[in-house]
């Protein structure tokens, strides 16, 4: 299967990987006992999903709140999942 692609999502995509190495990085680094990896590990799963259906739906003509959704959708759902990590764990 071989699916033409926009290139407005090769930036998108770039800049996501950008953010998300820095948050899997201090995320991995967290004296937490694991907790604070396996959370981004499996928002990172979730986020990746989305992109992937978000680009089978317009791979050619992307529109500018899906390449915002895939450039910063993952902070909000970092930031989100870290705050009931907290309220769990607390």
């Amino acid at each position: 299967m071989n699916l033409p692609l926009a290139n407005a999502y090769r930036a998108a995509m770039f800049d996501a990987l950008a953010i998300q190495s820095v948050c899997t990085i201090l995320s991995v680094l967290m004296l937490d006992g694991g907790n604070a990896a396996t959370l981004c590990f499996a928002i990172l799963v979730g986020f990746w999903v989305g992109v992937v259906m978000l680009v089978l739906r317009r791979p050619v003509g992307p529109r500018p709140a899906d390449l915002a959704v895939i450039r910063f959708g993952f902070l909000p759902l970092f930031i989100i999942g870290f705050i009931v990590m907290e309220a769990i764990l607390s």
